[in-house]
């Protein structure tokens, strides 16, 4: 598996541990209004954390772009 690869395989994972965790939620045995506030809760975590993890790859990708193309410049 490329480095390419590896980080999306990780964003990934993370989304289907937060469906697994809204299906969890939902099938608990709980009243409507308290589960819907643990998903919208559990949910809006998830989406922040997944979110800042993809932003801080792609900074590291561009990074890496940048400091190639600088390294070829001076060669």
């Amino acid at each position: 598996m490329s480095d390419r690869e590896g980080g999306w395989t990780l964003i990934t994972f993370l989304a289907g541990v937060v469906v697994g965790a809204g299906v969890a939620l939902i099938l608990a045995p709980e009243s409507g209004k308290e589960t819907r506030k643990k998903l919208k809760d559990v949910a809006g975590k998830a989406g922040e954390y997944v979110a800042e993890k993809a932003k801080e790859k792609l900074e590291k990708k561009v990074e890496d772009k940048e400091e190639k193309e600088e390294k070829e410049e001076e060669e």
